[in-house]
């Protein structure tokens, strides 16, 4: 196995460890890749199936036989990242992407909002937001879950590599965010972003060709609250979700959590 081959299967968001000095020939690698697709729980959004990096590995492999190209690690991931998320828009073109039960549990609100409207008591807000850096496509996720008087309870903020970029970013932290709220699935729950975008992508269940796979995963997680709001709110309101997210970018230190 080739350098750049070594550094792309060492680089890339896999789903879990996968040891490449085990994988001899092109078989070998689709049983090893899809063995732990199977027995790998969804952990995080932003990951690629083994199969897609054995893909990418070998068109990129022909690229340098027959065009005398040379693919760098970085664009190999992206190539297999690319070609996932396509195969992700065939299939959700095959068949609806929500069921009766999604469509049932959420409620939607993309108007502007403002810290000053009343809510019904028991409200959660967790306002969310992303920075992202284009040299090395890192990302910092931040986000601030406050009561209904719009007191903090909980800030948190995670770092998180190979991010195609903001709008990807923007919708990775709502992610993260949600799955930090499991333990709140009876309460009302406002998320609030000021990525209209994603927000629009969200509601309309139509995202973007390179958003597809994590607003699938929004819309699955979000399945299991009883009352879920998605709602954008200006860059203005939305301050303290932006620090944790530029601090997190900053640090890169893995899995970077607290509360207050």
């Amino acid at each position: 196995m080739d350098n750049i081959a070594r550094k792309v299967w060492s680089q890339a968001p896999l789903p879990s460890t996968l040891n490449v000095d085990s994988i001899t020939d092109l078989r070998t690698g689709i049983s090893r890749g899809n063995l732990i697709q199977r027995s790998t729980p969804p952990t995080t959004s932003r990951t690629i199936s083994a199969p897609w990096i054995l893909w990418a590995l070998w068109t990129s492999r022909n690229k340098k036989i027959f065009e005398n190209r040379i693919i760098s690690e970085l664009e190999t991931i992206e190539a297999a990242s690319t070609a996932e998320e396509e195969w992700k828009k065939a299939q959700l073109e095959k068949a609806p992407t929500t069921t009766h039960t999604q469509q049932a549990s959420i409620r939607h609100n993309t108007q502007q909002g403002t810290k000053y409207e009343e809510s019904p008591p028991g409200t959660l807000f967790c306002q969310t937001d992303a920075a992202w850096l284009e040299q090395n496509k890192n990302a910092g996720l931040g986000w601030v879950v406050m009561n209904n008087n719009r007191e903090v309870s909980s800030r948190s903020c995670k770092p998180v590599p190979f991010v195609r970029g903001p709008s990807e970013a923007e919708a990775l932290c709502i992610f993260e965010a949600l799955q930090s709220l499991q333990n709140h699935l009876q309460s009302r729950i406002i998320i609030e972003s000021d990525a209209k975008t994603v927000i629009d992508a969200i509601v309309s269940r139509k995202p973007p060709i390179h958003l597809i796979g994590v607003i699938e995963d929004i819309l699955n997680i979000a399945a299991s609250f009883n009352a879920l709001s998605f709602r954008f709110i200006p860059r203005s309101e939305n301050m303290l979700a932006d620090d944790l997210a530029r601090k997190a970018v900053r640090s890169m230190t893995l899995g970077l959590t607290f509360s207050l």
